[in-house]
């Protein structure tokens, strides 16, 4: 795969493994006890087993990613060249809720990706590592915000891209999502505004493979 496919590829770390779960929340936006995850006493967390590929959890730190867990989603956005790129994604917690992993594949291509996220309780931080299928991957941050999050990640492998930062923004049922890219010469570029929904198909990699 050529490196400028790779990247509109790159996308935000939550998005790229994004569900939602509309009986996990009220509202699409994060109540503000899992928006401050810090104010929350890691300790005290009472933490009951759960198998993996669970839509929710009850470790109180991570439970600020149920928005994004337990349901597929589809996404889709126009290239500058006016193709559209149709993405679909899917997260859930694993590692007995301590940890959420999400799996994303772009439709009509063999590229996807997965990311594994954590809490880090010693730096009270958000971690994650995202790989793909076509080698190369990233390590970032995520911070949460009261209606979404903000990540930030450098890239190892890639040909052109070395960091990337992106926003996403819950507003009804829709993911809305903001990505820029920074060369390894230094500029930075935005990439076109992606919109994820809930998709009623098939989870990445488990869909017939197209004629």
């Amino acid at each position: 795969m050529e490196a400028p496919l790779l990247n509109r590829f790159i996308t935000c770390p939550l998005i790229i493994v994004a569900g939602f779960v509309l009986n996990a929340c009220a509202t699409q936006t994060l109540p503000a006890e899992l928006a401050t995850p810090k104010a929350a006493s890691v300790v005290a967390a009472t933490i009951d087993a759960a198998p993996d590929g669970e839509p929710t959890t009850s470790y109180q730190p991570m439970r600020a990613l149920i928005p994004f867990a337990g349901t597929v989603m589809r996404g889709s956005w126009t290239e500058e060249d006016g193709s559209t790129v149709i993405d679909i994604s899917y997260g859930e917690f694993i590692l007995d809720g301590r940890a959420y992993q999400g799996t994303h594949k772009i439709e009509g291509s063999p590229y996807g990706g997965r990311t594994i996220i954590f809490y880090d309780e010693g730096s009270e931080e958000y971690i994650f590592h995202y790989f793909t299928t076509a080698g190369f991957h990233t390590m970032g941050t995520l911070t949460m915000l009261e209606n979404g999050y903000r990540g930030g990640e450098k890239v190892e492998g890639h040909p052109s891209v070395a960091e990337v930062e992106s926003v996403l923004t819950i507003e009804g049922d829709a993911h809305i999502v903001t990505v820029r890219y920074r060369s390894h010469d230094g500029e930075w570029s935005d990439a076109p505004p992606r919109t994820y929904r809930p998709y009623s198909g098939a989870k990445p990699f488990t869909q017939e493979k197209s004629e």
